[in-house]
């Protein structure tokens, strides 16, 4: 399911470490699959372009949300209108891989997991989520939220228009 992100403060902190030092570690390189479990729809919460970080943080004492840290399956380039831009839209894909949230909840058809949104995030520690810097956060309409289904995984793309 495709969703358009909404740039986070923490994308200038990204970009300037990338544009000026051209350090990959702070390029969009995963995403989080940010996901309810219990059936129904989610509501998607209420943010702005700032406190992200600990929002994700805040989700650990959730009883029924949480969310994966995937690395992203792809990123291209797309354009909205040709005579203007020769690529104005980073456009972005995750898969869902884990069988278990960053929290430790479980992630599976057995207890109605939803994924409904997420966030773009430059993983400059793959290893260490605590460094993560989050660029973008998206969430679905009700109508399109992804439930998880028994032995699929869940593809997710997020487009960043610049224009």
């Amino acid at each position: 399911m495709a969703a358009t992100g909404t740039i986070l403060y923490g994308a200038a902190d990204a970009a300037a470490a990338l544009f000026a030092t051209g350090d990959a570690r702070y390029k969009v390189s995963g995403m989080y699959l940010e996901f309810q479990n219990g059936g129904g729809t989610a509501t998607p919460p209420s943010y702005d372009r700032g406190g992200a970080a600990a929002y994700y943080a805040g989700l650990a004492s959730s009883p029924n949300h949480d969310y994966l840290r995937v690395p992203l399956a792809a990123g291209v380039i797309a354009v909205t209108d040709p005579s203007l831009y020769a690529g104005n839209i980073a456009r972005f894909f995750a898969v869902s891989a884990d069988a278990v949230g960053v929290w430790g909840k479980t992630f599976s058809s057995t207890v109605s997991s939803l994924v409904y949104g997420g966030a773009l995030v430059a993983m400059v520690d793959p290893l260490d989520a605590s460094q993560d810097v989050l660029v973008a956060r998206f969430y679905f309409d009700t109508s399109s939220q992804l439930a998880k289904i028994e032995g699929v995984q869940l593809s997710v793309q997020c487009d960043l228009p610049f224009a």
